[in-house]
């Protein structure tokens, strides 16, 4: 059965229907309620989707799924953390090294990596109106 069959099978379907009921059916990173609603693994068990462990599924808005999924790539792997907190830390990180504070940094490995977070946060900015639809304004990714 193929990855994309197995989001049709009715056990999925009834634990897909259970993850939005439990979120109020609202994005759990930007309490979006109108945009497209996915069920995010936090991390991937062995097994058929339905088989993972409720407090591994969280219910995404499109943009901020697809924050989290850039987030995953950017630090190379998936994690139990929730995708709110993921968002909050990349906002305050950034923030912390934006040139708005004199904290010594620009050179190195800090500098290195401030550079490349930004250059990551800018590459993958949704190109339409997404800050209008995660309601996070400028901070959205």
């Amino acid at each position: 059965m193929s990855y994309s069959d197995k989001l049709k099978d009715p056990r999925w379907q009834k634990k897909r229907l259970f993850i939005l009921e439990r979120a109020g059916w609202a994005c759990q990173c930007c309490k979006d309620t109108k945009s497209t609603l996915h069920i995010h693994h936090l991390v991937y068990s062995k097994g058929a989707p339905w088989d993972a462990p409720d407090d591994t599924l969280e219910c995404l808005c499109d943009g901020c799924h697809d924050f989290r999924e850039h987030f995953n790539t950017f630090w190379q792997g998936r994690s139990r953390i929730s995708t709110a907190f993921c968002s909050g830390f990349f906002g305050l990180f950034a923030s912390a090294f934006d040139g708005t504070t004199d904290v010594g940094v620009g050179s190195g490995s800090v500098g290195e990596l401030r550079d490349r977070m930004l250059k990551w946060h800018e590459a993958n900015k949704k190109k339409d109106d997404a800050s209008e639809q995660c309601g996070r304004g400028a901070d959205c990714p």
